[in-house]
């Protein structure tokens, strides 16, 4: 039998993370949440994840931040990104364009979440994708 396929979902907002991580789960993934952005690094490197699903605006270091420091890291090279913001503005100015595989804009419905999520882990190039939502 076969491993699932880990998530990390990092979000400061309990109910968004509760959302991203049952949408993950139903496509396949083992999920674990964190809410202090500063923990993702090590979380990451006791138990690397294929995917990480990063809130942009959180308390102490930004998803900004957060992904310029998994990008620095040889280890995670291959670990997806999906960078979830209310703000387009924000994810412009962060100059973040080719960190994440994926930017996505608030409001996102749960199937929006699973079809991203499964073809970012299925998918065997590295795409760079932005979906509004609005």
């Amino acid at each position: 039998m076969s491993e699932k396929p880990f998530a990390l979902v990092v979000d400061d907002d309990e109910g968004l993370a509760d959302g991203f991580a049952t949408a993950l789960e139903l496509v396949g993934f083992e999920t674990e949440q964190i809410t202090d952005s500063r923990l993702t690094i090590d979380r990451m490197k006791s138990r690397l994840p294929a995917v990480v699903s990063l809130d942009l605006q959180m308390p102490f270091l930004t998803g900004a931040e957060v992904l310029r420091l998994i990008r620095a890291e040889p280890q995670f090279a291959d670990v997806k990104v999906i960078l979830v913001t209310a703000n387009e503005r924000a994810a412009e100015r962060e100059n973040i364009d080719g960190l994440a595989d994926i930017i996505l804009i608030k409001p996102i419905t749960f199937s929006q979440i699973k079809d991203f999520a499964t073809r970012l882990i299925y998918n065997s190039g590295h795409q760079d994708t932005t979906a509004n939502t609005q």
